[in-house]
């Protein structure tokens, strides 16, 4: 796959969204708002496997504008995600600066799990972003890296079980946005509240058995979900 050039923004290569750096007409403007629109409600809603025909159809537009406007599955979401990991990034980061570890650790969770409920396409792109799009694969290493650092920092003050990973916390979180996506913002809560309570560490709680997922075990479960 053709690796994109220059730097990749929520509004394209270009800010006017042409390709090849010229502004775009108006009318092609709107047609690439059409675009960007339907494909974003309906990865939010499937994911990004939908095709490039069902895009078309729900913008209201034939399937070659789509190809004009974005030559592969690539550049569509590159449009699309670069902004969105940008922003769950940041969330790591400000939750990383919540004084009190335990806190931390449920400002993640329940802000994490609230965007990916939003939109089922972002942790497709987060943690199998090496099958679309290799830029946003080094950012999910920077993630990971970031929930660690959360992570570490309320083990280390004896508040969140040992032995908790943060593949652990990811594939967690997804269950609860896939639950939250399909029945709704309260369930999303209910399972928040008891994702946290197994986490929080106790002294009547023993050590975790079994071994974490690595991170191509929950690629494979997030494709296959």
């Amino acid at each position: 796959m053709a690796q994109p050039t220059g730097r990749a923004t929520s509004d394209g290569p270009s800010p006017a969204g042409a390709t090849d750096g010229r502004p775009l007409r108006k009318d092609a403007q709107r047609t690439r708002a059409l675009v960007l629109d339907a494909a974003r409600a309906l990865f939010a809603e499937r994911g990004i496997d939908v095709s490039f025909d069902e895009i078309a159809r729900a913008a209201g537009v034939g399937v070659g504008t789509v190809y004009r406007r974005f030559p592969d599955r690539e550049a569509l979401v590159d449009a699309l995600f670069a902004d969105k990991i940008e922003k769950l990034l940041d969330l790591v980061g400000q939750a990383s600066e919540v004084a009190d570890p335990w806190e931390s650790i449920v400002q993640f969770v329940e802000r994490g799990t609230a965007q990916m409920c939003a939109d089922r396409a972002l942790t497709e792109v987060v943690m199998c972003a090496s099958d679309v799009h290799e830029a946003f694969a080094r950012r999910r290493d920077d993630v990971t890296a970031a929930v660690e650092s959360v992570l570490r920092r309320a083990q280390d003050a004896g508040v969140v079980r040992p032995g908790v990973e943060a593949t652990d916390l990811a594939f967690l979180a997804h269950m609860v946005s896939l639950a939250g996506a399909h029945a709704g913002k309260e369930t999303a809560e209910r399972y928040v509240a008891l994702v946290l309570d197994a986490l929080r560490a106790r002294p009547d709680v023993g050590p975790l058995s079994g071994r974490p997922l690595s991170m191509e075990d929950f690629q494979e479960i997030v494709q296959s979900s």
